[in-house]
C-alpha cells in the first residue's frame, strides 16, 4: 500500500478542477489532481472546443462573478501566452418581456455596457437573423467565445509547471474521513488535510462512499450540432456574435433556449460549420447509461428552428457532439463544504452554465480550502440551499 501526503487532492480535472489546482499551485500548495479517465477526455462537460462567455444574466448574482473571472483568464492568456477567449460580442434575445428587461436592467446596475435592442434593429445589425416584432434583446460587446479543450489543457499544464501532481486513469473508490481525508483508488491510498471533489456528473458515487445524503442533481445528455451552411462565411467573427434565445420553443418545463456561434476555428472537419445547439433539451441519463449518439428528436426541433431564425445557417448535420450537464432544481452551483470538518469541497455541478465561471471558482475554492474564507460572494451556492430542492 502506497501512501502520498498531499495538502489538497482534488479529483476531476475538467474545467473546475483545473482551475483549482491552479489557484491551489499558485498558492504554494501540496496539490495531486485525479481524473479517473484520460485528460480532455470526452466523457464530462469540459470537452469541445468552445463556450460562450457572457456578462448577461437575468439574475445578478452571477454578474460580479462573470466580471470576476474575465480578467483572471486575460491573465491566464498572458502567463501562458496562448488565446483562449476570442471577443464576439454576444446576442440576448427572447418574446418581449420580464426576462430581457432583467438582464438589461442587471447590467446596466453593474454599469456593464449593453444595448437594448428591438427586433428591427437586431436584424439590421446581424441580417442573418429572421425574427418577428415580438422578439427584443440584449447586446452586450464583451462576450465571447472561450475555447474549451484549450483552456482546461492550459490551465493543467501551467498548475504542473507550479509543482501540481496529476494521476490520469486514477478512478477514486470511496473517500473517508480521519484527521483530513483518506482516498482509495484500487489498493492504493492518498491522504490529504482537505479534497476538492469536482467530478461533475460522477460525485454522487463519491459523495455516496462517505455520506447517506443525496445530491439533488440530475444528469442529462446534451448535444450540439455543427451545420453545413451554404454561405459560412456569413457567420464568421467579426460578422456575427455569440448568441442565446431563451424562448426558441417549449419544453417540458418551460421555453427551452437556442444558442450558437459564429463560425470558429474548430478542429479542421468543422472549421467550414456552424456550432447550434438547444440547452437543457437532453434525455436523463446516468454515468453509466449514456450512449453518445445523435437525439435525432432534438436535432429535428433543432433544425427546424434553425431554418426559420438562422435561414442562412441552415443545412445538413455535418457533424455532432454531446457531453453532460449536471444540473440541481434551481440550476444554481453548489461552491460548499460537504462536512463538519471542512475537509471536503464540492466544486460541483455547475448546471450547464458554468465553465465560464472556472477561473473565478478555482479562485473562490482556493480561498474557502486555504483561508476559510472567500472575498466573492456565494451565498446562493451553499450546500443546504441545493438540499432543501427537491426534483
Amino acid at each position: 500500500m502506497q501512501n502520498l501526503d498531499y495538502d489538497v487532492i482534488v479529483v476531476g480535472v475538467g474545467a473546475m478542477g483545473a482551475a483549482t489546482a491552479c489557484q491551489l499551485a499558485r498558492r504554494g500548495a501540496a496539490v495531486a489532481l485525479f481524473e479517473q479517465f484520460e485528460l480532455n477526455h470526452k466523457h464530462g462537460s469540459s470537452h469541445g472546443r468552445s463556450r460562450i462567455f457572457r456578462l448577461a444574466y437575468e439574475n445578478p448574482a452571477y454578474i460580479p462573478l462573470a466580471q470576476a473571472a474575465l480578467p483572471l483568464w486575460q491573465q491566464i492568456e498572458e502567463l501562458t501566452k496562448t488565446k483562449l477567449l476570442t471577443t464576439t460580442g454576444g446576442l440576448d434575445f427572447g418574446r418581449r418581456g420580464q426576462k430581457v428587461f432583467n438582464i438589461c436592467e442587471n447590467l446596466e446596475s453593474a454599469q456593464i455596457v449593453c444595448e437594448r435592442l428591438p427586433a428591427s434593429a437586431i436584424m439590421e445589425r446581424f441580417p442573418q437573423f429572421c425574427l418577428t416584432e415580438e422578439i427584443e434583446g440584449v447586446f452586450q460587446p464583451d462576450a465571447g467565445v472561450l475555447d474549451a479543450e484549450l483552456s482546461v489543457a492550459t490551465m493543467t499544464g501551467l498548475a504542473q509547471a507550479r509543482g501540481a501532481q496529476f494521476f490520469t486513469e486514477t478512478k477514486i473508490d470511496r473517500l473517508k474521513t480521519f484527521a483530513g481525508v483518506e482516498l482509495v483508488a484500487g489498493e492504493k491510498v492518498y491522504r490529504a488535510k482537505k479534497v476538492v471533489l469536482a467530478a461533475g456528473a460522477y460525485i454522487q458515487d463519491l459523495f455516496d462512499s462517505f455520506t447517506a445524503t443525496k445530491l439533488p442533481l440530475s444528469i442529462s445528455q446534451e448535444q450540439y450540432l455543427f451545420l453545413q451552411s451554404p454561405s459560412p462565411h456569413l457567420f464568421d467573427v467579426g460578422k456575427f456574435p455569440v448568441w442565446i434565445d431563451y424562448d426558441a420553443m417549449a419544453g417540458a418545463r418551460s421555453y427551452l433556449s437556442m444558442y450558437g456561434f459564429p463560425r470558429m476555428a474548430e478542429p479542421a472537419a468543422n472549421a467550414s460549420h456552424i456550432k447550434v445547439a438547444c440547452h437543457m433539451s437532453g434525455e436523463s441519463v446516468t454515468t453509466r447509461m449514456r450512449d453518445y449518439e445523435l437525439n435525432q428528436k432534438v436535432a429535428n426541433r433543432s433544425l427546424q428552428y434553425i431554418s426559420e431564425i438562422l435561414p442562412q445557417a441552415y443545412g445538413p448535420i455535418a457533424d455532432f457532439a454531446s457531453c453532460l450537464y449536471t444540473t440541481t432544481v434551481n440550476e444554481r452551483f453548489i461552491l460548499d463544504f460537504a462536512d463538519d470538518a471542512e475537509s471536503i469541497f464540492l466544486a460541483s455541478p455547475c448546471s450547464g452554465h458554468g465553465f465560464k465561471f472556472a477561473p473565478v471558482i478555482g479562485e473562490i475554492v482556493c480561498q474557502l480550502v486555504l483561508d476559510g474564507k472567500t472575498n466573492h460572494n456565494i451565498e446562493l451556492f451553499n450546500l443546504k440551499q441545493a438540499l432543501s430542492l427537491k426534483n
